[in-house]
């Protein structure tokens, strides 16, 4: 019998499948990291974030990915996907099983 990890883990795969833009790069500021390749992740170009002055909609992209596949990231760091460039703001959710850095779109 399968367990709820086990359950957990199935529906993270079946989100991970369905809403999955493809696979990513990630390059820490430091240059001489070397980058991590092929992380499933989820972009999402309408980013809503809400603080102490309310809600608001910006230019903020939101990168999503499971934390298994990358632990963490850094201000100043770089997404790469497809042809596009992402630089890291901050981390803005981290459950535990997924993270989402906001990152403004590099031009």
């Amino acid at each position: 019998m399968a367990g709820f990890g086990d359950a957990v883990s199935a529906m993270d795969d079946a989100i991970e499948h369905a809403l999955g833009d493809g696979c990513a790069t990630y390059q820490a500021q430091d240059a001489a990291a070397a980058p991590t390749r092929g992380i499933e992740v989820m972009v999402d170009h309408a980013l809503a974030m809400a603080g102490a002055g309310g809600r608001f909609l910006g230019s903020v992209v939101g990168i999503t990915w499971r934390k298994r596949d990358l632990a963490s990231v850094e201000k100043g760091g770089v997404w790469r996907h497809g042809r596009k460039r992402y630089i890291v703001d901050e981390v803005v959710v981290d459950d535990g099983d997924w993270i989402t850095a906001a990152c403004m779109e590099a031009k």
